[in-house]
């Protein structure tokens, strides 16, 4: 799984259609597979407002629908947003996880306790939804019930033996599930050291989620042993795990002791495999600053239920780095493949060494020879290789050569995978990882076909054949440098509209994800296309006339005419907007969406918003049907940013274009418009 956000992720109602916009990337990381599951972070309205994390509920129905706490959208977006953040999630395939905070409640009105005499935010009677309103009888100290496991900074004490309150928080969650709201399938505990077990046990019995688990932060196998047991079915976090990884990734020199992993009292993952959630950084804590590749090497290869951090992903630029320099075995897509391919997605482990304090090997027994498991090589010495003969009773690797598909090392020209080596027909082998660093061996000859690592500079060279029509270009993005997944590189176009993109960053025999895009941004049919390091490749795409475009950059993909002064149509906090225009602005598609000529149904959607625009003042979207543009949809008044869609199928034509207006007379007034996106069936 990941963990979508850390602490204080930008605001301003962004971070929904943030997550929404990778989640094609972290379904296909690598090789088709990528992460099954999504934590968000809290989605209620909090008593901080569009500051708030979500970690001080005020309102719990309020997803950013409501005006309250001084904004409309929660620091994360509006529901709108939400709900079509958990729709991409899922129709993927990824399962949507809502961080569940049900320990205490902020931003109640002041009153009066008559069992301490004192005054205190308890009467939230005033939140918008109307749900949910309960006062001081609903926190501790109250007339049945003095406190329970602990509180949290000082808000009102959430007290779960209420029943109103209990019944609410029920309702609340079933209400959470369902898509029309929100749409979430599991959940994440907030710190369940402030109350008892059974309260999970209680509110997982009552909305059956596919999954939970909880924040019980604590070093000790044992407690986290004793909360499991009474919390019945759910999982939770590996802090001890953590702990221990910690001290040995931050002791550079090489003195931590690796076998440490294997040791029930200090890795609840060793001890309670199928209830651990490994980690190694979170929106709490973030104390892994050393060689945290070796973390991650370890919870993506070993048993347990591992989750990696966004932070580390995309912020720290783990997901194909974390060596010194780059090299194409690094990074956490690739253990992720490892993981999910050769691993089958769970790991059946077996310790092959764990007697030495600089190294650990161990492996993950095979289950076919499409999925035949793996041998990992982790080397804490601070400067040199080290190497181990070990026998595997991994029947699938037996008798056969075996290659490093992921490696790294921090250490200076130390970041290059090992040899292929052989294992015997009983198993014996002599396995090598690169210092500070790790590598994991398994067939030579498993995926896509490579039987060999080296850093030999090739040619690689992509050549996709299609017509693109006048003004157009073909881009390509993938998973390996140069190439990203986050923005495209534009090819060359040669006789017979075939676009070719070449380079000699790929090494020789590297297996890497591609795919081409028109324009940068219409994607081409199907799956990610799988390519070789050192090999040309030739495809021949299909586009079915789909468009999106985030708005991020509008001179991308539209120009702007009409009205020339500073609010005409330009970019602003990742949307396109415009204020004070005396005269209209317009913000046309540079390029046709010829496709659509032969689609059965045409839908145009966007998101729209609008402030103060009076009479004669408006926000308005036209088509262009073959000879004159036809006015779609108009906006005035003040509305807030929503989501929208019209069915313009009776206007497609092979010069088919978008285009939008506005006018104004105020620098006070706006328009906006993001998230634009044409789809089509046939």
């Amino acid at each position: 799984m990941m963990q979508g956000f850390y602490w204080d992720v930008p605001a301003g109602g962004t971070w929904w259609d943030t997550m929404k916009s990778k989640a094609y990337e972290l379904r296909y990381m690598e090789g088709g597979y990528g992460i099954n599951r999504i934590w968000f972070p809290p989605a209620s309205k909090g008593q901080t407002g569009a500051t708030s994390m979500g970690y001080d509920p005020h309102d719990y129905y309020d997803l950013g629908q409501y005006y309250q706490d001084g904004t409309t959208e929660t620091r994360f977006g509006s529901q709108a947003e939400l709900k079509a953040a958990i729709a991409a999630f899922k129709g993927y395939g990824i399962s949507c996880m809502a961080d569940i905070v049900p320990n205490h409640r902020s931003g109640g009105a002041s009153e009066s306790n008559p069992y301490t005499g004192g005054v205190r935010g308890t009467d939230f009677r005033n939140v918008a939804s109307g749900k949910a309103t309960w006062q001081y009888w609903g926190f501790h100290p109250n007339g049945s019930c003095s406190s329970d496991e602990g509180t949290f900074a000082g808000m009102p004490d959430v007290c779960h033996r209420n029943a109103t309150v209990s019944n609410d928080l029920v309702t609340w969650m079933r209400w959470l599930k369902d898509s029309a709201n929100a749409g979430f399938d599991s959940w994440r505990y907030d710190y369940v050291k402030g109350y008892g077990s059974w309260v999970v046990k209680a509110f997982n019995a009552a909305t059956s989620p596919t999954f939970s688990v909880g924040e019980c932060w604590d070093g000790s196998v044992s407690v986290l042993d004793s909360w499991v047991s009474g919390a019945n079915g759910a999982s939770v976090f590996d802090f001890p795990l953590y702990y221990t990884l910690r001290d040995i990734c931050n002791n550079s020199s090489g003195g931590g002791y690796l076998p440490n992993v294997f040791n029930t009292s200090m890795s609840y993952a060793a001890r309670n495999p199928t209830r651990a959630v490994t980690f190694v950084g979170n929106h709490d804590t973030d104390e892994i600053t050393r060689d945290k590749m070796m973390a991650y090497a370890f919870i993506l290869t070993y048993q347990g239920y591992p989750c990696i951090w966004w932070k580390d992903y995309y912020n720290y630029g783990l997901a194909t780095g974390g060596g010194s320099g780059t090299s194409a075995g690094n990074g956490i897509k690739k253990l992720v493949y490892v993981r999910e391919k050769l691993g089958g997605g769970s790991p059946n482990i077996e310790i092959l060494k764990s007697n030495d304090g600089d190294i650990i090997v161990y492996g993950s027994r095979g289950t076919s020879t499409s999925a035949p498991g793996y041998i990992v090589v982790i080397n804490d010495n601070a400067s040199s290789w080290k190497s181990a003969t070990v026998t595997t009773g991994n029947s699938y690797l037996r008798g056969q050569t075996l290659m490093a598909y992921a490696w790294s090392s921090t250490v200076s020209g130390q970041n290059y995978p090992p040899a292929n080596v052989t294992c015997s027909s009983t198993g014996s082998v002599t396995v090598s990882a690169p210092p500070r660093g790790y590598a994991v061996y398994s067939l030579a000859t498993n995926g896509g076909g490579t039987t060999t690592n080296t850093n030999t500079t090739a040619t690689t060279t992509v050549k996709a054949t299609y017509d693109v029509g006048y003004g157009n270009t073909m881009y390509i993005r993938g998973n390996i440098a140069p190439l990203s997944w986050d923005k495209g590189i534009a090819m060359t176009w040669t006789t017979g509209n075939v676009w070719t993109w070449s380079t000699t960053q790929i090494p020789a025999g590297t297996t890497f994800e591609y795919k081409v895009l028109i324009n940068d941004t219409t994607w081409s049919d199907g799956g990610n296309y799988v390519g070789t390091g050192g090999q040309t490749m030739s495809i021949t795409p299909t586009f079915n006339g789909n468009f999106y475009d985030t708005m991020d950059v509008i001179t991308q993909n539209w120009v702007v005419s009409g009205y020339t002064g500073r609010g005409k149509w330009h970019n602003y906090n990742y949307m396109a907007r415009a204020y004070g225009c005396t005269s209209e602005s317009i913000m046309t598609l540079k390029f046709a969406l010829a496709k659509v000529t032969n689609a059965k149904t045409v839908t145009l959607a966007f998101k729209r918003g609008v402030t103060g625009l009076d009479s004669g003042e408006y926000l308005a979207v036209d088509v262009y049907n073959g000879t004159s543009w036809v006015q779609v949809a108009s906006f005035s008044g003040t509305l807030s940013l929503a989501n929208v869609s019209y069915n313009v199928t009776q206007y497609k034509n092979a010069n088919f274009k978008i285009r939008f207006r506005t006018k104004m007379s105020s620098t006070s007034e706006y328009s906006y418009v993001d998230n634009v996106s044409l789809s089509v069936t046939f």
